[in-house]
């Protein structure tokens, strides 16, 4: 006999004379994953979704892949709850959430409308804000350009008044006699 220690814990059981060898593996199943899986699938199969999409959804609570989950269901759970999967589809809520509805279109254009009604309305409010930020600007620009015209004829005035300087400058330095000087 091959006794097998990594990760599994191995009883015997004997029946007819024979050894049969049954192998339970630590990442076996629970009873309490098994429940949760079974309320899932039902719940699943009660709004009219499918077993695939529970299949995820107890893949992410389990924490287990959702071909595991699927495995696990159809192999070994899905027999003890025939009575509770009939149960199920007889008070499913809606047919199939995947096949659209004209109620459900509707509420999904409703929604998006509503979305870009509201992103309207932001743009709306900063265009509106941009638009008094600009004109704010302008002002400034108007103003600061009235400040660069006067500070032109200024520069205009002072430039003038310094060629008058120099040109008296020259004529004092070249003609000295002139302005009284020996």
């Amino acid at each position: 006999m091959i006794l097998v220690f990594v990760f599994l814990h191995i009883y015997e059981l004997k029946i007819d004379e024979v050894i049969v060898m049954k192998v339970n593996r630590q990442d076996g199943w629970t009873k309490n994953e098994d429940e949760t899986l079974g309320k899932i699938v039902l719940a699943h199969i009660m709004a009219g979704s499918t077993q695939l999409k529970a299949f995820e959804e107890a893949s992410v609570t389990l924490k287990r892949t959702a071909a595991a989950c699927g495995f696990n269901w159809n192999a070994f759970l899905r027999k003890e709850y025939t009575d509770q999967i009939s149960q199920a589809k007889k008070k499913r809520t809606t047919k199939n959430p995947d096949v659209p509805t004209v109620e459900s279109d509707y509420s999904i254009v409703m929604t998006q409308l509503n979305k870009v009604i509201e992103k309207i309305s932001t743009l709306k409010e900063q265009n509106d804000r941009l638009e008094e930020k600009n004109k704010d600007l302008n002002q400034v620009i108007t103003k600061l350009e009235k400040q660069k015209q006067q500070l032109t004829e200024e520069m205009k005035e002072v430039k003038s008044e310094y060629m008058e300087l120099i040109n008296v400058i020259k004529k004092v330095t070249i003609e000295p006699n002139k302005f009284g000087q020996h």
